[in-house]
């Protein structure tokens, strides 16, 4: 399987453990990742709010940098994948901005009908597709079965519906491959809810109030990790858990792990060369 590789700013970013464990575990999966360093930042809806036009023939630049490939697009991020499903979604749907953006675009080579050849994959796509190769590979000891963990979508892998392609949490896709991989899943309240990374720095508050109602659930769920195909959840749940979490007794902290890294666990890949060590709570050795 070969993908045009789009990691996002934030995967390479605050979350280059993501990318790191995504490139470490591609190979062990069959999994070719191309780099093109032509890609731009998605706009992740914020650019939108001055100027959604942009943001629509940014996206439609990067849809047809891979269109050009001959390849999927391939992103660890789901708001990265959202924003990129948007833009699809909006040239065919709203002939208005489908004539600004083409003449935006005019002038720089790009087409709209390239950009709508482009298929959008998110890496839970790819892993639910390899659940059985997975399963054949999976260095399973019989103490992996007693870590339960707790699947979390949040908001944008998931919303709006009408643009997606996909419906992940009714599929069950973050549930089936926890199990396929030898874990325990857990069924809670919350895992397709907010976790309040968008409010985060506007009003701190309310993301706290949030994120403590998120992590009480999956505790009570009796969770050892929480994984999530997003990398914005992540950064929230990891980063603000232990003050989301004040009043309460530090081995409460629940890891939250990235996609790639619970599947790298599994495939038996070093510790560091998943980036596990960068977690603000941690990721035992012993328990992985």
């Amino acid at each position: 399987m070969k993908y045009a590789y789009y990691p996002g700013c934030n995967t390479e970013g605050l979350s280059r453990e993501l990318d790191q464990s995504m490139r470490a575990i591609a190979p062990k999966l069959g999994i070719e990742l191309v780099d093109l360093p032509e890609f731009v930042c998605c706009g992740a809806g914020q650019i939108r709010e001055k100027d959604d036009v942009a943001e629509l023939a940014l996206n439609v630049r990067n849809l047809c940098i891979a269109e050009r490939q001959g390849l999927d697009l391939l992103t660890v991020c789901a708001t990265c994948y959202g924003t990129l499903l948007h833009t699809q979604y909006c040239l065919t749907h709203d002939r208005g901005r489908r004539e600004q953006v083409a003449s935006r675009i005019s002038s720089l080579g790009y087409s709209l009908e390239a950009a709508l050849r482009t298929r959008v994959v998110h890496i839970l796509e790819v892993f639910n597709g390899l659940r059985t190769e997975i399963l054949k590979q999976v260095i399973s000891p019989e103490s992996q079965k007693q870590i339960v963990v707790a699947p979390f979508y949040g908001c944008r892998l998931l919303r709006p519906h009408h643009e997606l392609t996909t419906d992940f949490a009714r599929e069950y896709m973050l549930e089936s491959l926890i199990t396929a991989c030898g874990f325990t899943s857990v069924a809670y309240a919350g895992r397709t809810a907010c976790c309040g990374f968008d409010i985060a720095f506007t009003d701190q508050p309310v993301t706290l109030r949030l994120l403590e109602k998120r992590l009480a659930e999956a505790a009570a769920s009796r969770a050892d990790w929480i994984v999530t195909a997003c990398p914005l959840c992540q950064n929230v749940l990891d980063g603000l858990q232990s003050k989301a979490r004040r009043g309460h007794d530090t081995h409460a902290l629940i890891p939250v792990l990235h996609l790639p890294q619970l599947v790298g666990i599994v495939l038996g890949i070093d510790f560091r060369a998943l980036g596990l060590q960068r977690h603000i709570v941690p990721v035992r050795k012993s328990s992985a």
